[in-house]
């Protein structure tokens, strides 16, 4: 069976609770995640952090405060329960992401190996490339790009897309095992 290709931040993990945390306390100000209602952040920070607010995703510990978003790891685990194939999609503008997301699977029980992680995350910039059952992602681009059905987590960021979407983990659990229920009778 093709996996369900799972995206990282936004997804799994509420990696724009973090940054703006830390972008706040670096620049002063006062920020708040559903303030960010378009995907590049630098129109909503201050002037002079409009390139150093990206900086903060290459800081080393970066994941070790983030969460988890509802539902997640549950969601996740009853995948892997079931026997149905997922792998991480994601992203990574700096080696320490890398990192920092291995780690972070690993501590939420999600991956064997924090040094190995290969078994459960794919870094990859161009998600067009890539063939699963199913995307689930908070960016319509990469979506679009998915030769497949996707499934958009719904933010203040990506209201613009009109993918199918749902706000949490609770609700599209259920609509991705219609894929998989799907797939097993094709014989997939």
């Amino acid at each position: 069976m093709r996996p369900i290709l799972i995206d990282f931040d936004g997804v799994i993990a509420d990696l724009h609770s973090e940054w703006i945390r830390l972008y706040n306390e670096k620049w002063n100000d006062d920020l708040r995640p559903e303030e960010v209602v378009h995907w590049d952040i630098s129109g909503f920070v201050k002037r002079e952090a409009q390139k150093g607010v990206f900086e903060i995703l290459g800081w080393p510990g970066l994941y070790d405060n983030v969460q988890p978003l509802p539902d997640a790891i549950e969601s996740l685990r009853a995948l892997t329960s079931l026997r149905v194939p997922w792998v991480i999609a994601t992203t990574c503008s700096y080696h320490n992401m890398i990192r920092g997301k291995s780690e972070w699977l690993y501590r939420h029980g999600l991956t064997s190996s924090e040094e190995y992680p290969a078994d459960r995350m794919i870094i990859v910039r161009d998600k067009g490339l890539l063939r699963g059952l199913a995307m689930v992602d908070d960016y319509h681009e990469n979506l679009d790009s998915f030769k497949g059905p996707g499934i958009l987590f719904d933010k203040p960021y990506n209201q613009e897309s009109n993918h199918i979407r749902f706000a949490g983990w609770k609700d599209a659990l259920p609509y991705l095992l219609g894929f998989v229920q799907k797939e097993v009778f094709r014989g997939g």
